[in-house]
C-alpha cells in the first residue's frame, strides 16, 4: 500500500467518523427541549436515544435538556435513572449505569484517557452501581467502579473505586462518611422501592 492510499483510507475514516458524530449531535439536539423530559414525552426520547443512537435501556428513564453522550452504543442505563442537564457521558469503552441511579447536572463521566509515558490513548470501562446519587459538576474518571447505594459529592473528582454505601467527596474524592443501605429512592419518576 503505497502512502499516498494510506492516506485517503485515512482521510475516509475521519470524514466517516465526522459524519457519525454529527449525526449524533443533531439527534440529541432535537431532543433538548425540556418537553420530551417530563412523563409521559420522556418515552420518546429515550425510544429516539435507543433505536436511532444505540443506547441500551434496562427501562425506564429521564435525560434532560443539554445531556452529551459520545459514542452512545457503548452506554447502558439502568430502570428509573435519571441524566440531569448538562450531563456528559464520553463511552470510549463501556459505561454502565445501575438501577435507580441519578447523575447530577454538568456532571462529566468519561473512559477515555492518555497514558502518561507517550501520551497515547486509553479507555477503560466505568461501572456505576444500583441507588447512586452523583451530585452536580462531579467528574468520573476512566476504570472506576462506584458501589451500589453509595453517594458522591457536588464538584468530586472520582479517581478511584468507591465502595458501597459510602459517601465520597473532594478533588480526589476520599471518604466522607459510611451510610446505610437505601430502602427507598426518589427519581424523576418517582419515589421507588429499592
Amino acid at each position: 500500500m503505497s502512502a499516498r492510499s494510506g492516506e485517503s483510507v485515512s482521510l475516509d475514516h475521519y470524514i466517516r467518523a465526522s459524519l457519525r458524530s454529527s449525526w449524533i449531535g443533531t439527534i440529541q439536539s432535537v431532543f433538548d427541549c425540556a418537553l420530551f423530559w417530563q412523563p409521559p414525552m420522556h418515552h420518546f426520547k429515550a425510544m429516539a436515544y435507543r433505536r436511532l443512537l444505540g443506547v441500551r435501556f434496562q427501562g425506564e428513564c429521564i435525560i434532560a435538556c443539554g445531556v452529551r453522550i459520545l459514542e452512545p452504543g457503548n452506554l447502558v442505563i439502568g430502570n428509573y435513572c435519571s441524566l440531569a442537564s448538562g450531563c456528559i457521558i464520553e463511552c470510549r469503552d463501556k459505561v454502565i449505569i445501575g438501577d435507580n441511579t441519578i447523575v447530577g447536572p454538568q456532571t462529566f463521566i468519561t473512559t477515555g484517557g492518555h497514558a502518561l509515558a507517550d501520551l497515547s490513548p486509553t479507555r477503560k470501562a466505568i461501572c456505576i452501581g444500583r441507588n447512586v446519587f452523583i451530585g452536580a459538576r462531579a467528574i468520573v474518571l476512566p476504570g472506576v467502579q462506584i458501589g451500589d447505594n453509595a453517594t458522591v459529592g457536588a464538584g468530586a473528582v472520582v479517581v478511584k473505586n468507591v465502595p458501597p454505601c459510602t459517601v465520597v467527596g473532594g478533588v480526589p474524592a476520599h471518604e466522607v462518611r459510611r451510610i446505610e443501605r437505601r430502602s427507598k429512592i426518589w427519581t424523576g419518576l418517582g419515589e421507588i422501592e429499592c
